[in-house]
């Protein structure tokens, strides 16, 4: 019996790191309010540009032996994070683009942290959560690709996500500024 877990679950793991990982990050940065917080966009960004398997052979070789060095862990990790500024910047987009009177509102109605993002923040950002979660899973795709699937099954699945986020990407792009 092979040791490692089913080869679909690997790069479903890693979309769901980086899409929750963006999604997150951007919502702290819009809703903190704090000095050097413009330097996480910087820092959230950056990843984009980092091969995966570099920064995984990097994460890997910190840990060396230890416990930690479950094999798939470390590729797992770097693809979503490497993946994650693809959810980001769609999120954080979204977030900042929300009028803080209904935050405001919502806060005097005595709606809780959590009510307001739920109620407010994510029904508010969801197509642009969406587009960002695609965006991310059409990364992590590419990422594994052909280690996966066959050549001819990686480029159709690679290329119907990025249609469907194209597709999103142009609704967004196309939407009033008054509906996030």
């Amino acid at each position: 019996m092979d040791s490692l877990p089913n080869p679909v679950i690997l790069p479903a793991a890693s979309a769901a790191i980086g899409a929750l990982l963006g999604i997150k990050l951007a919502f702290w940065r819009v809703r903190g309010r704090r000095a050097g917080f413009a330097a996480l966009d910087v820092l959230a960004l950056l990843p984009a540009f980092f091969p995966a398997q570099l920064l995984a052979a990097g994460m890997q070789s910190l840990v060396g032996d230890s416990p930690l060095s479950f094999p798939p862990l470390w590729p797992v990790l770097a693809v979503g994070i490497v993946s994650m500024p693809f959810a980001y910047l769609p999120a954080r987009i979204a977030f900042a683009r929300i009028d803080r009177e209904f935050r405001d509102t919502a806060r005097v109605i005595g709606m809780n942290v959590l009510q307001r993002a739920v109620r407010i923040d994510l029904r508010m950002a969801w197509p642009s959560l969406a587009l960002g979660a695609l965006l991310a899973t059409a990364r992590t795709l590419s990422a594994y690709g052909t280690e996966i699937f066959s050549d001819a099954a990686a480029a159709a699945l690679i290329l119907a996500f990025s249609l469907a986020a194209a597709l999103l990407l142009a609704r967004a792009i196309n939407r009033p500024a008054s509906q996030p």
